[in-house]
C-alpha cells in the first residue's frame, strides 16, 4: 500500500534520518531527555518543512522528471505545499526553542539555509551541496548545544562531529547532482567513496579496541560499504548511490555513537536503519 500524499511529500524516511541525527547528538553531549525530545521535534520538523518546500519550488520541472510526485500527479496543490512547508520550518524553530536559546538561534539558521537552498542555491550546483550539508551538520551541532555542559564537558574531538555530517550530507547532495549530468555515471564510483569516507573517519574517535560500541561501529562501517557495493554492482546509477547515502546517515549516527562508546544509542540507529528498510520494502510489495 502506497503511503498518503502527505507522507510522501515529507519522504518520511529522510524525516527519520534528520531525527536520528539530532538524537545522536544531544546523545553525545547526555542532554536531558526533555531537550532531547525538543531538538528531535525541531529537527524533523525542519527537514520535512525543506523537502516540502522542495518539491513546491521544483514542481515545473518535476512534471517532467518526477511526475509521480504528489505535485505534478496534483494530489497537493502547490499552494497548500507552500503553506504546509512553511508551517513545518516554523513550528520546528519553535520546538527548539524548548532546548534553549542556542539550538533556537541554530536551528533558525539551518531553516534559513534550508529556504536558501530550496529556492536559489541549488541553481549553483555546488554551493547546492554546501548548503545542504550545512544543514545536516548545523542541524547536529544545534542538538549538542542543547546540553548546558556544552562545549566545556566534552571539548576538542567531540566537537568534530557536526564536520562529519556536513561531509556526509555534501557527499549524498553532490551525488545526486550526478543524476542530469552526462558524465554522471562514470563519476558515481567517485560518489559511493565520498558518501563512505564519514563513516570511516569516525574510527578517529575510536576507545577501546574491544568494547561492543566499536563493534556497532565496525558494523554500521560495513553495512554501508555493502549498500554501496552492491549498489555499483547492479544498475551503477547516480540514484542507488544517493538512496543508500540517505539511509547511510543512520550508519553514520550508529558508527559515531559506538566509536564514542555509546553502545546502546548506537544498536538503536542500527535498529532504525533495518526498520526503515524494511518498512520501504514493504510498501513497495
Amino acid at each position: 500500500m502506497a503511503p498518503p500524499p502527505v507522507l510522501r511529500l515529507v519522504r518520511w524516511p529522510g524525516v527519520a534520518t534528520a531525527a536520528a541525527d539530532a538524537a545522536a547528538g544531544s546523545a553525545l553531549f547526555y542532554c536531558t531527555p526533555g531537550r532531547t525530545v525538543a531538538v528531535v521535534a525541531a529537527a524533523a520538523l525542519v527537514y520535512g518543512g525543506g523537502v516540502v518546500l522542495n518539491d513546491a519550488a521544483d514542481a515545473a520541472r518535476d512534471r517532467i522528471l518526477h511526475p509521480g510526485r504528489p505535485i505534478p500527479t496534483g494530489a497537493v496543490a502547490r499552494g497548500a505545499a507552500i503553506g504546509f512547508g512553511a508551517a513545518l520550518l516554523a513550528a520546528g524553530v519553535g520546538a527548539a526553542a524548548f532546548a534553549g536559546t542556542a539550538p533556537l538561534a541554530a536551528y533558525a539558521g539551518v531553516a534559513a539555509l534550508a529556504l536558501g537552498y530550496d529556492f536559489l542555491f541549488k541553481r549553483w550546483g555546488v554551493a547546492g551541496a554546501l548548503a545542504l550539508g550545512l544543514c545536516r551538520g548545523g542541524s547536529v551541532l544545534a542538538a549538542m548545544t542543547s546540553s548546558p555542559g556544552f562545549p566545556l564537558e566534552h571539548p576538542g574531538r567531540h566537537l568534530l562531529v557536526p564536520l562529519l555530517f556536513f561531509l556526509h550530507g555534501f557527499a549524498v547532495t553532490a551525488a545526486s547532482l550526478l543524476e542530469e549530468s552526462p558524465r554522471g555515471r562514470g563519476l558515481v564510483p567517485a560518489a559511493a567513496a565520498g558518501i563512505l569516507l564519514p563513516t570511516a573517519l569516525c574510527f578517529a574517535f575510536a576507545g577501546d579496541p574491544g568494547s561492543a560500541g566499536l563493534g556497532l561501529a565496525l558494523a554500521a562501517a560495513a553495512l554501508l560499504t555493502f549498500s554501496l557495493g552492491r549498489s555499483l554492482a547492479g544498475d551503477r546509477t547516480a540514484g542507488g548511490i544517493v538512496r543508500e547515502g540517505v539511509f547511510g546517515f543512520l550508519l553514520l549516527d550508529a558508527a559515531v555513537l559506538g566509536a564514542h562508546g555509546l553502545a546502546w544509542p548506537a544498536a538503536g540507529a542500527l535498529g532504525l536503519w533495518a526498520l526503515v528498510r524494511a518498512a520501504l520494502r514493504s510498501g513497495r510489495s
